[in-house]
């Protein structure tokens, strides 16, 4: 009669023991200073000032040529997007990720 009547307290016991340990993990995710929700863009090492090349189109067929003064007039409007941010992830561990895209800016100019 004592074996089924420990069977209930070896239950509560390791209730309780997961119950304390989810509060604890809980409890130490919150604890501490966060990282920054927002920071400010990096600046273009360029100084904002924006340089072409010439289009050079010695040597190539006339498809190629055609490609390269498409190329030339669309890439003012191109925008290359580069982000990085940081994450948490399931311990509370910040992960930094990194992202990259482009876009295109359409004006009525």
């Amino acid at each position: 009669m004592t074996k089924t009547r420990a069977w209930p307290r070896t239950l509560r016991l390791v209730a309780l023991g997961v119950i304390l340990g989810l509060g604890s993990y809980w409890a130490g995710s919150r604890w501490g200073t966060r990282w920054p929700d927002s920071v400010e863009a990096l600046r273009s090492s360029t100084g904002g000032q924006l340089r072409t090349a010439a289009p050079h189109t010695e040597g190539l067929t006339e498809d190629e040529a055609i490609n390269v003064k498409i190329y030339s007039g669309a890439a003012p409007s191109v925008a290359n997007i580069v982000t990085r941010t940081m994450e948490y992830d399931v311990f509370m561990e910040a992960v930094p990720v990194e992202g990259a895209g482009s876009g295109f800016v359409m004006d009525s100019r």
